[in-house]
């Protein structure tokens, strides 16, 4: 209410920085639809080339898939593409915009963003976002129901997140290499 006063009052940066202070509050209520909402207000009033865009973008696009709003979040972590400067930003928004295209039911698009995503990753480097974007890739393969190659990009993900040290999507692979053993 009070980001609104401000807007109505002509005072469009403090509107923004009550709607950022409402997002963290709502975060803290494990509320993310007006998380997005906020977040979503303080954009519709941020200046074009304001430097907090960006971050804005993918948190919005963050409680959106929180809301299980799936599109709604790759059109916000396109757009955090857009507002990226740099090939690492560009893959890590292009990472998140595959996952949220593949959970909304996106699949062509969202193996072409994860094969972009990989891509960009691997030449900046970013050996998690390389894997995140092979793994979206194998899950992409395996709701198109081509089990035999969806269990092998995760078969060449395992170890990825093996050596990264990431416990918890190391499980979450070998239970799709699971799931996949199973189902064919």
């Amino acid at each position: 209410a009070l980001a609104r006063l401000w807007a109505e009052a002509g005072e469009p940066e403090r509107a923004v920085e009550q709607a950022l202070r409402g997002a963290q509050a709502a975060e803290r209520a494990s509320d993310p639809v007006e998380v997005a909402a906020r977040l979503g207000f303080a954009l519709a009033r941020m200046r074009r080339r304001d430097p907090r865009r960006r971050g804005v973008r993918l948190r919005q696009g963050d409680a959106r898939m929180q809301a299980g709003l799936n599109a709604d979040a790759a059109r916000s972590f396109a757009a955090g593409v857009v507002l990226s400067s740099t090939r690492a930003e560009r893959a890590e928004g292009r990472v998140r915009q595959a996952y949220a295209l593949a959970t909304a039911g996106k699949l062509g698009l969202a193996g072409r963003v994860a094969a972009r995503a990989e891509s960009e990753a691997k030449a900046a480097g970013l050996k998690a976002e390389e894997a995140l974007a092979k793994r979206t890739a194998g899950i992409v393969l395996a709701r198109q129901g081509k089990l035999h190659e969806a269990l092998a990009v995760f078969e060449r993900v395992a170890p990825m997140f093996e050596a990264l040290g990431d416990v918890q999507r190391t499980a979450e692979i070998l239970h799709s290499i699971a799931t996949c053993h199973g189902n064919i």
